[in-house]
């Protein structure tokens, strides 16, 4: 953005590349702490679906087996949160650009009497802004109920899977309760992937927009000529002509 061959400003309002350094940089940042976040609960995962497995390898392989589609699951309803949280923060950085350009000329609106005019387009910029806040917030929600309910039914069948067995006498009840103890605790790391999920989604999305403008093309290129010394000053030191 300071680069003094300019170009990211092409297209976009100081306030809105003001909302892509700071909203936006910031979304992308918090993808490293998701990241050690998702890490931990894998581990987690997998020493649980090691002990289980020491327990009773049916048990062990379903919550191998079963959090991979789970996690899959995860991920295919981060997509539809991506797209409207890439929505959101443009129709937000959108209205940060507005009320920063109408603040900057007050005094021109006031001298021409179109506070009103500025008004409702402040005012429409708002609007659109928050539908697209509400929509992102709605797929949030939606992603994080529907991941929620998939974890508990499959906390669940690993709870009757483990019944089972005890029932028959193939695994003791001390052996059963740590069983479904493991169970219980696995939503604690599904519930972090989960989380993951969505800081993925909305950091993918910011990305994309930082990518813009980063990818934005320079609007004074650099020259093709070369400066070849022709002089030296009465130090001895080479001198362009073009300086002179």
């Amino acid at each position: 953005m300071l680069d003094p061959r300019g170009g990211a400003e092409r297209g976009r309002l100081p306030g809105a590349l003001a909302s892509i350094a700071t909203e936006d940089a910031r979304r992308v940042g918090a993808v490293n702490v998701a990241l050690m976040a998702g890490i931990a609960a894998v581990v987690a995962l997998v020493a649980s679906a090691v002990v289980l497995l020491r327990i009773s390898v049916p048990l062990g392989s379903l919550v191998l087996l079963g959090a991979p589609p789970l996690l899959w699951a995860g991920h295919l309803l981060s997509k539809p949160l991506e797209r409207r949280s890439r929505a959101e923060q443009e129709r937000g950085a959108h209205a940060s650009a507005v009320a920063a350009d109408l603040v900057g000329g007050l005094r021109v609106l006031k001298g021409i009497g179109a506070e009103r005019a500025a008004v409702e387009r402040y005012r429409t910029t708002s609007a659109r802004s928050l539908d697209a806040t509400l929509r992102a917030a709605r797929a949030e929600a939606w992603q994080n109920g529907t991941v929620l309910a998939l974890t508990g039914v499959f906390i669940a069948i690993v709870a009757l899977v483990g019944g089972r067995p005890a029932a028959s006498g193939d695994i003791g009840l001390g052996e059963l309760v740590t069983a479904v103890g493991l169970a219980l605790l696995l939503l604690g790391p599904l519930s972090t992937l989960s989380w993951v999920n969505t800081e993925l989604a909305q950091g993918r999305a910011s990305a994309a927009r930082i990518a813009e403008v980063l990818a934005a093309p320079e609007a004074v290129p650099a020259g093709r000529r070369s400066l070849r010394p022709r002089w030296t000053d009465g130090c001895g030191c080479a001198v362009s002509r073009a300086v002179r």
